[in-house]
């Protein structure tokens, strides 16, 4: 998958799944049926996939239900063709269950024929952005989950060399690297609420980030997001690709080789230096 080649995969796939039971998903057409998506992994692997729910219902879905990490619940049932988002316990009735990173399997999905219709996830209009008036709005994130910390930079990495002062949008422990810097605006930990998160990217020119669930949602908002990419990234970022089919306002910044981050971060300070900032219609 990394090199692009997903028809591959799928047919490596086919046979590992012939031996499932049958009310999960093995291959039967989604026509008439009512079909539970469940979203098992991490945050980011929902919002990038969820997009398929559009694509169950043209596939003839009855109904499609997605059951997730409650935290994404609110942002998440409103992307199209989804008719409930759901978190863990009581769920209504079902003919098949997928979980949501097979659904590109499920499609034979091409890097030509990925669905990209954006943005597909909308924040509430009600939630203003904590965001400081100004322009440019460049917000940053530097540290990605514990589970995996050689996506992460410390901050005194790449703050002191970008051109622009960004807005931390840090969340978790990390997020105290900013306190008492100059060359970052600090408001303090960033809320774990994502439809906040939301609102607040809604309002910025760019998000620079590595790899984490943020970059996920920019993109699925259709937002200007450039990410930090370590050497070994994952299958979905394939390679040798500073864009990615999967997000078309996303552009990569990636190692050359393990451990060198200085490398991306002086082509994003490069590239920043001449960047035209896209005004956004702002909503605070």
């Amino acid at each position: 998958m990394m090199a692009g080649d997903f028809e591959k995969a799928w047919q490596t796939g086919d046979a590992i799944e012939s031996l499932r039971p049958t009310r999960l998903w093995n291959g039967q057409p989604f026509a008439g049926k009512r079909v539970m998506v469940r979203c098992l992994h991490g945050l980011g692997d929902t919002i990038q996939f969820i997009r398929y729910a559009a694509e169950l219902k043209r596939a003839g879905a009855v109904s499609v239900t997605a059951q997730m990490h409650p935290e994404l619940v609110e942002l998440v049932s409103t992307a199209p063709g989804l008719d409930a988002a759901i978190p863990w316990g009581p769920q209504p009735e079902y003919d098949l269950e997928i979980e949501v990173m097979e659904l590109p399997w499920a499609f034979r999905t091409r890097v030509d024929t990925i669905p990209a219709n954006f943005p597909y996830l909308s924040p509430a209009t009600e939630r203003g952005s904590r965001l400081r008036a100004g322009h440019p709005r460049i917000g940053l994130i530097w540290a990605s989950s514990a589970w995996d910390t050689t996506r992460s930079i410390p901050l005194a990495r790449i703050a002191p060399v970008l051109p622009v002062k960004p807005y931390s949008l840090q969340h978790g422990p990390e997020h105290t690297q900013a306190i008492g810097r100059c060359d970052i605006f600090y408001s303090g930990e960033q809320s774990s609420d994502i439809m906040q998160t939301a609102t607040d990217l809604m309002n910025l020119d760019l998000l620079i980030t590595v790899d984490t669930m943020a970059a996920h949602l920019a993109g699925a908002l259709a937002r200007p997001v450039w990410v930090l990419l370590r050497h070994d990234a994952d299958w979905r970022w394939m390679r040798d690709r500073g864009d990615t089919p999967w997000y078309p306002t996303m552009r990569l910044f990636r190692q050359p080789e393990p451990g060198d981050w200085d490398t991306p971060i002086r082509e994003i300070r490069e590239e920043l230096a001449n960047y035209s900032f896209p005004r956004v219609n702002r909503r605070a």
